[in-house]
């Protein structure tokens, strides 16, 4: 494996593709960005919103979307995302039972991919947190090629998921296995 490609980034991108497509895809970020993230702003504006720092009414808006039919993609730091919204997560997951829910909650810098920026940015506790809510799907991926799979799973399975990515592990995974 030769190619190293951001599992962000593919996800990113997959998203973008099928955005072009589905004019029902919504992508709902917290003050959060990247290159490919500027992209999908770009071509979508009309379906892209930035919530601010803000992550509760991240939650709040996607699900009020999600509950009108569209496919919801939330962005935001993981640990923000699992522990500072965990009762608007719990209540969408509750809904989730007796209503189709859409909804898609990227986790980014799960672990401690974000090592240096101190323990507020550290998150361990996001699978535990999270696999306990009922209806709601838990995916960790530990590649690129997982990860890129995820979109198209996504807008079939219509309930609730997250996905939790970190780039760390892999890129230290790489750098022993170069030794």
């Amino acid at each position: 494996m030769n190619e190293k490609k951001a599992m962000r980034d593919v996800l990113i991108e997959n998203i973008t593709k099928k955005m072009a497509d589905n004019e029902s895809i919504f992508f709902i970020s917290a003050d959060f960005g990247s290159p490919l993230l500027d992209h999908l702003r770009e071509k979508f504006p009309d379906r892209f919103v930035n919530v601010g720092i803000a992550e509760q009414n991240l939650i709040n808006i996607s699900t009020g979307m999600a509950l009108e039919g569209y496919t919801v993609f939330t962005y935001a730091i993981a640990p923000f995302l699992s522990m500072r919204c965990y009762e608007q997560i719990r209540n969408l997951s509750l809904l989730s039972q007796i209503r189709d829910i859409n909804i898609n909650l990227i986790g980014v810098g799960a672990g401690l991919s974000y090592d240096v920026t101190g323990p507020t940015h550290h998150c361990l506790e996001d699978i535990s947190l999270m696999r306990i809510l009922p209806n709601l799907v838990v995916f960790s991926p530990s590649d690129y090629v997982t990860t890129e799979r995820f979109v198209d799973f996504s807008l079939q399975l219509k309930k609730p998921k997250y996905l939790r990515l970190t780039e760390k592990l892999f890129q230290q995974f790489m750098i022993m296995w170069k030794k």
